[in-house]
């Protein structure tokens, strides 16, 4: 086996460990990670399939899931507008339903960090939790921020408008109150338009290089190698990065404590904290899109199961996309034992929630390791979480 997925292996391995509180072993492991090369991946074999036509349903799934992002974001803007304008408890529920929408469907815009997305840094102004509630105070008091500049990120997008419009601890007469009546009212109202404002922005931009006339998108189907400059290399990457990182890691590991050597749990750390009934839902939606990238999004669609198919790539004694399909199944299986609210479930049933994150885990290994291996596709993305 070649060295990186060596490198792969061991870091699973560890990461097996170290949820058992065999940390020495794991420190040992690490650090034989640390001494080992990597090198080029192999070409997967000459089969009858056509990557360029993998890459332009792809794109088309891309695009499609741009659109019904912003749309939603649009409505979003629109009822924070309406609510800014004429503070109530039905327009504060009004923003809450389509914020809630807005996040579902940003679920299946995450993957996509490559390209102008990347350099736009969009997950990092979209979605970064827990949000700082001491900045954005900062933020809505002085009236003198930039979003978009580094010591903003935790408190812009998404999770901040949770927030300004959940606010753990006050009713829904005290927060329109704020909005309404309070001094300094027109502030907090300001500050809701701006993040609004800012997602619709720079969401936009990376949605018009998705369009089916836009140079970005006819170059990302022409680019079908599987270098690790080609388009498919780009994507899988993003996608891998993506499930390993903000769904298995952020949505679950950090919350759970399953990334700690204490093991401690950190309730204060799951997705959408203020709204407090939903992370869970959030959880299982980002599942959904993942699924729909590897599958496709229509049963006509050419999809990375069709091409694992095609290689008859292996796992075991059984292929490795049941493996993939089957292991999805059991995170969806793990994931239905947990209930909201999450933050007050790691804390009270933490086995459970380390158990669901061990299924996460082990999709991992089959996407970032079997997978990508199977492809001829090489990881060239770090993280730090020894896993």
């Amino acid at each position: 086996m070649i060295n990186q997925i060596r490198i792969l292996r061991i870091q699973d391995l560890a990461l097996q460990l170290k949820m058992m509180g065999m940390t020495v072993v794991t420190l040992i492991l690490l650090t034989l990670v640390s001494c080992v090369a990597k090198e080029e991946m192999e070409e997967p074999a000459d089969v009858d399939f056509s990557r360029t036509a993998l890459l332009g349903d792809l794109a088309e799934h891309i695009e499609q899931d741009f659109s019904s992002y912003l749309e939603a974001l649009s409505t979003m803007q629109a009822e924070a507008s309406a609510f800014d304008a004429n503070p109530s408890i039905s327009q504060l529920q009004a923003l809450r339903d389509t914020w809630s929408t807005a996040l579902l469907r940003w679920q299946h815009v995450a993957p996509y960090s490559f390209g102008l997305s990347a350099e736009l840094a969009l997950e990092a102004y979209s979605n970064i939790y827990p949000t700082s509630t001491e900045r954005i105070e900062q933020n809505i008091t002085s009236g003198d921020y930039m979003l978009g500049s580094a010591n903003n990120l935790s408190a812009m997008g998404l999770q901040a408008i949770d927030y300004l419009i959940h606010a753990a601890g006050a009713t829904d007469e005290e927060i329109v109150a704020r909005y309404s009546s309070d001094d300094g009212a027109e502030s907090p109202g300001n500050y809701l338009i701006a993040l609004c404002e800012h997602l619709s922005l720079n969401t936009s931009q990376v949605a018009n290089t998705w369009n089916s006339a836009s140079a970005e998108r006819a170059s990302f189907i022409a680019n079908d190698g599987n270098d690790q400059g080609s388009s498919l290399g780009l994507f899988l990457n993003a996608f891998n990065k993506s499930y390993e990182k903000s769904t298995r890691t952020e949505k679950l590991g950090i919350p759970s404590g399953a990334l700690t050597f204490s093991m401690t749990p950190n309730p204060n750390t799951v997705e959408a904290y203020y709204e407090g009934n939903k992370s869970i839902v959030y959880l299982e939606e980002s599942i959904n899109a993942f699924e729909a990238l590897y599958v496709g999004m229509e049963s006509e669609d050419i999809s990375l199961s069709d091409y694992l198919i095609a290689l008859d790539a292996r796992h075991g004694e059984k292929s490795l996309d049941e493996a993939i399909r089957n292991q999805i199944e059991s995170v969806r299986s793990a994931i239905d034992l947990m209930d909201d609210p999450l933050s007050d479930f790691v804390v009270n049933e933490q086995e459970t929630a380390l158990a669901a994150f061990a299924e996460m885990q082990a999709l991992v290994v089959l996407w970032k390791v079997d997978m990508m291996s199977a492809l001829g596709i090489l990881i060239t993305y770090q993280d730090n979480d020894g896993d």
